[in-house]
């Protein structure tokens, strides 16, 4: 039963929204009112593709962060992420790590070393596999996840560790490989800890170089060729896989991004001829029939066909520094009519309404109130002629009429006859 959906080839994005057609119709028999759909992430996406293949199911759609790449390796996030959410003084740190690392064969060398001490007879295109992945993805969590401010405060105190320790003697290829070895740039205690024991003791030595411990390569990097095909068969990620390689696409790097020097360029297209084949290899792990399925762009099309010409309200959110935002719905697919676009200043792939600004708030919520046709009738009569205080001339209600004393951030009130977010 574990690998039904394989041989039935079953889990695409049409028979998910329809099965979810069939359950919201079944559910509108009962329960009754304005229906609203939305989800975040992968969530957001399948959103979209339900507005565009069952319109009739809700009465206003909102998918939050919500990717559908162009491709199945998309280089969008990444172009994003650089030309809008990170300073200059970031993104040229990050462009500079990141080509030293890739045009320094030494930092590769080490980075081999490392995991072939533990896993040894994998052939160098393998671990370059590795290695390139771990390059491109080292700060998907920085500003995927972390505000512009605590991205600034954790990539400059890595850069002064490794400036700290390179300046005490301790190799400076190894403290490159040490952050692309564990894939992560982080101000963790953990990685503090792991350059600090760099510069002392090395606990491990492959060729006299430091190696960090079994257990932390374990934890930071589970190699998809240790996953045995029982496990495989086992794995709740399999839907997933499956439709990001046959509908939703995945992300990747344009190396030329990195590599822009003449001199460099073929090292560049090497290293995405490289990417295109891992991309696929990495997410279908040991799966042999993973490996037979190719990208299709028609249900992205469809989605985006029917945004622009969709009759079903449609509000798309996003957060102006989130790594999908740069797969998100195209502005020319916005016609500003039942479909409209926001992009929240400052927030990342946590994106929320009630983190936006107090006038983002007021035009979001009155958006929807206007999409589902919700005329506060009642509220709108009310009268603000007492004073609360002296901050405040005017009387504050909540949305059911009642008065208010304390109002809480980030939620509606009634405001001198006009609604707005605290």
């Amino acid at each position: 039963m574990s690998r039904l959906w394989l041989r039935a080839e079953y889990l695409n994005g049409q028979e998910a929204a329809d099965d979810f057609h069939a359950l919201i119709s079944a559910m509108k028999k009962v329960l009754k009112g304005k229906w609203v759909m939305n989800g975040i992430s992968k969530g957001g996406a399948t959103t979209a593709i339900q507005q565009a293949l069952h319109p009739e199911d809700f009465n206003l759609f909102m998918p939050y962060a919500g990717p559908l790449m162009d491709g199945m390796a998309d280089t969008g996030p990444m172009r994003h992420t650089l030309d809008v959410a990170w300073s200059d003084e970031m993104r040229e740190y990050m462009r500079d790590l990141k080509r030293y690392a890739l045009l320094t064969p030494e930092v590769f060398e080490i980075f081999k070393d490392w995991h072939s001490y533990y896993r040894p007879g994998y052939s160098d295109e393998y671990w370059k596999n590795q290695f390139l992945g771990n390059v491109h993805m080292i700060d998907c969590d920085v500003h995927a996840y972390t505000s512009r401010a605590d991205a600034k405060k954790i990539i400059d105190r890595n850069k002064q560790l490794i400036e700290q320790l390179t300046a005490k003697g301790v190799d400076k290829n190894e403290l490159i490989t040490l952050l692309f070895y564990y894939n992560e740039l982080k101000g963790e205690e953990a990685w503090k800890n792991e350059l600090s024991s760099a510069a002392g003791v090395k606990r491990r030595s492959v060729q006299g170089r430091f190696v960090p411990e079994k257990v932390e390569l374990e934890r930071r990097l589970p190699l998809p060729s240790d996953f045995s095909q029982k496990m495989w068969n086992r794995d709740g990620s399999q839907p997933y896989y499956y439709q990001a390689l046959r509908e939703h696409g995945y992300y990747g790097p344009d190396f030329r991004m990195l590599l822009t020097e003449d001199d460099e360029q073929e090292a560049a297209e090497e290293m995405n001829r490289i990417w295109a084949k891992r991309t696929k290899n990495y997410i279908v792990s040991s799966s042999s029939y993973l490996r037979t399925v190719e990208y299709d762009p028609t249900l992205r099309q469809k989605t985006w066909e029917a945004t622009l010409h969709n009759k079903a309200p449609m509000i798309y959110i996003y957060g102006q520094d989130d790594y999908w935002t740069g797969s998100g719905v195209p502005d020319d697919m916005v016609n500003g009519t039942e479909t409209f676009k926001y992009i929240l200043s400052a927030q990342n792939h946590n994106v929320k309404i009630t983190n936006a600004t107090a006038a983002e708030r007021t035009e979001l919520w009155n958006k929807v109130d206007l999409m589902l046709k919700i005329v506060p009738t009642d509220i709108e009569e009310v009268t603000t002629d007492t004073c609360v205080d002296a901050s405040h001339p005017r009387a504050i209600y909540n949305l059911r009429g009642q008065r208010v004393a304390s109002p809480r951030s980030g939620e509606m009130y009634i405001v001198d006859g006009m609604k707005r977010v605290w």
